[in-house]
């Protein structure tokens, strides 16, 4: 084998979920994605009221008591390592700058506007369970982890492409400036996937962004 075969061998041996054939993977990859897409809808709508929101966290439960059913090889599960932490950081500040300097210059996006009315009167411990844990680990699954691995197994690249323009238009951008700073973003965590891959990673760096933007838009 020459090394050029083993280095694609390499790439793409790294973004198996498994080893199942590609038609049962995609099918499964897609069922996958509609459960976690209304589990998310259900943390999103359900969040305004308090009194209902067990039942958001029932479907959430129930969708990833699916995920885990369909042994799909998504997390390993071991320690994050320094490199790794430093990747974090980078993304972290990259994303968030960027989100700064935008918003010196520019409006509030829709998207930000509609959730700041919505969640107004909403606790704290719920926006950040909701905003802060529990979105950033559906969407990372459902736009990098099966769009990655389950869509575009042994393609990650065109798959990571494919991830930040559904990524960013998820989000509503209702202009170009919208739309390039959600994708900035969605571009980050797909780079920290491909990096380091492990699902892990774009999720914390995701999770520690939306945290930071319920503190301030709570506070401020």
């Amino acid at each position: 084998m020459s090394k050029d075969e083993m280095s694609h061998d390499h790439i793409t041996g790294d973004f198996q979920i498994s080893q199942k054939p590609y038609w049962k993977l995609l099918l499964q990859s897609l069922f996958l994605i509609c459960i976690l897409f209304v589990a998310e809808s259900m943390v999103i709508l359900l969040v305004e009221k308090p009194r209902y929101f067990w039942i958001a966290i029932v479907g959430v439960i129930i969708a990833f008591l699916i995920l885990k059913l369909s042994k799909l090889k998504l997390f390993q599960f071991s320690r994050i390592t320094k490199k790794q932490w430093l990747i974090i950081i980078i993304g972290f500040i990259l994303a968030n700058g960027t989100d700064y300097i935008y918003f010196e210059f520019m409006p509030t996006t829709g998207n930000e506007k509609e959730l700041e009315e919505s969640y107004r009167n909403v606790p704290l411990y719920l926006q950040l369970i909701a905003i802060g844990i529990l979105g950033p680990i559906l969407e990372e699954i459902l736009f990098r982890g099966l769009l990655i691995k389950g869509i575009f197994r042994g393609a990650p690249i065109v798959g990571g492409i494919v991830s930040v323009i559904l990524f960013a238009g998820a989000h509503g951008p209702s202009n170009i400036g919208e739309w390039f700073i959600y994708g900035f973003s969605g571009f980050i965590f797909v780079v920290a996937y491909l990096k380091t891959k492990r699902l892990e990673i774009p999720i914390i760096i995701h999770m520690f962004g939306n945290i930071l933007a319920t503190f301030q838009n709570y506070f401020w």
